[in-house]
């Protein structure tokens, strides 16, 4: 837990994306945190979003214009990253679509979004709690490796909110089984 907690929040502190330094889950980590971050912004600014929007095509531009052809690590890495840009455009889609003006609005509620914390007595640490609705976790850092990312669809999304928030009042839930 801490040595993830520190890449992370050595991640965190760096300016660009170190595919050998860090593992796709704590890129991806970063990223999310740094996104959250981005669009609250976007959503006080209120204008932010359309701006925020462009910034995440250049992004993604980036990424998959990148040679990452040789190692196979890499790839997955940035196949994670460009996966979740993609995914980061829908929801400020989304957010542009429905008007958003409010943190509080539930078009923004209902994502799953990523903080960071630092604590002064553990500096080296970065504490990171998910938030979707209600619900408020604290993320464990268990180690995931380098695999293939999950393809994000609306039925994600709602999958996600129903465990979150089942989560939250000490219930549990299974994406697998039977139909």
């Amino acid at each position: 837990h801490q040595t993830l907690s520190a890449l992370l929040r050595k991640c965190l502190e760096s300016s660009h994306l170190d595919y050998e330094q860090y593992p796709s889950q704590i890129l991806c980590l970063a990223e999310y945190i740094r996104f959250v971050s981005h669009v609250e912004d976007a959503i006080k600014n209120r204008e932010g979003l359309v701006d925020l929007n462009e910034k995440l095509l250049l992004k993604l531009q980036s990424l998959t214009y990148s040679d990452l052809s040789g190692d196979p690590i890499t790839q997955l890495k940035a196949t994670a990253l460009i996966l979740d840009v993609i995914r980061q455009r829908e929801v400020v889609d989304t957010l542009i679509k429905n008007r958003a003006s409010e943190l509080d609005s539930w078009v923004w509620q209902k994502q799953m979004k990523y903080y960071s914390e630092i604590n002064d007595a553990l500096p080296h640490i970065c504490h990171c709690t998910i938030r979707m609705s209600s619900a408020e976790i604290n993320y464990s850092y268990e180690y995931q490796g380098n695999q293939a990312k999950l393809v994000h669809t609306p039925l994600t999304d709602k999958c996600y909110l129903n465990l979150t928030q089942a989560m939250h009042f000490g219930f549990g839930g299974n994406l697998f089984g039977p139909a």
